[in-house]
């Protein structure tokens, strides 16, 4: 029976993403409305990585994850990718004696859609309305979770992400 360990979804401004690595955007919406037209998907899909590997080392949790070469695909307003986040362990010889591995890694899938216009059904005022923005996947399980048939379960998770 598959339960993922993490499964979360987020919604951010595309300019945020890019901010957050240097790069500064002007206000053209029409650059910012597509996975293509901000750049080469590795090199989005790292972003996108590093922007999570950040918010982990912030919170104290220090992870260093990689993309899974290959495995990123561009299609219209749709990024996904695959990558892998080693997980620090505090006495690898113990977890050795218990499991046999002395380190922790944990598989995730990514889907990603982008947005021109986006605008939220809210009381509240969003700084966001209007923005470019990408509705996030993140699905994680790990590795011999992975191996034992969850990269299916996380691909038909993330076939099945719709984002209106």
């Amino acid at each position: 029976q598959f339960a993922p360990k993490i499964l979360s979804v987020e919604r951010f401004p595309v300019a945020l993403v890019l901010a957050d690595a240097g790069i500064s955007v002007g206000q053209d919406k029409a650059s910012l409305s597509s996975w293509a037209s901000l750049g080469k998907g590795e090199r989005l899909a790292e972003l996108l990585t590093n922007r999570r590997d950040a918010e982990a080392n912030a919170s104290g949790r220090p992870s260093s994850t990689a993309v899974l070469p290959g495995s990123v695909v561009v299609s219209g307003a749709t990024l996904s990718f695959i990558s892998v986040t080693t997980v620090e362990v505090m006495r690898p010889d113990l977890l050795e004696e218990q499991i046999g591995k002395r380190q922790l890694r944990r598989y995730t899938r990514f889907r990603g859609e982008i947005r021109g216009d986006s605008f939220v059904t809210s009381t509240a005022r969003d700084p966001v309305n209007g923005q470019p923005v990408v509705t996030a996947l993140w699905i994680s399980v790990e590795e011999g979770e992975w191996e034992s048939g969850d990269d299916m379960v996380t691909g038909a998770i993330a076939g099945s992400f719709e984002v209106p």
